[in-house]
């Protein structure tokens, strides 16, 4: 059964991360590139639409991150409290799972990171 979710889920991850890999280098050419032009209405117009756009994009993106997070916390929660260190029988799809859900936690704080940068330019 466990084996069943991690690979649903492992599916689900790849597609979410290559989407935010994707929105990720559009947020750094965005960061790196666009510059406020005041003198310049239709420039200035741009950039807002640009930065709109780039928000929305990345809000989906933190949107399913969430929804991820969310779903995967009951079950790591019961691993670990009901888990025991063990060195020799080592279960390693358990950890998998733990691991996958704080990798998420990661990706949301990254998610976040993007998002506050292109707020504030």
């Amino acid at each position: 059964m466990m084996g069943d979710i991690f690979s649903a889920i492992s599916i689900i991850l790849v597609f979410v991360t290559v989407i935010f890999d994707v929105f990720a280098k559009e947020s750094n050419d965005f960061l790196a590139n666009e510059n406020r032009d005041k003198d310049k209405p239709t420039a200035l117009t741009n950039f807002k639409e640009k930065r709109w756009k780039l928000i929305l994009k990345l809000s989906v993106v933190l949107f399913f991150y969430v929804l991820f997070f969310w779903l995967l916390l009951p079950g790591s929660i019961e691993i670990i409290k009901f888990s025991k260190i063990n060195l020799w029988n080592f279960d390693l799809i358990k950890t998998f799972y733990v691991l996958i859900n704080f990798g998420t936690l990661i990706y949301i704080g990254l998610t976040f990171n993007y998002l506050h940068k292109i707020r504030k330019k």
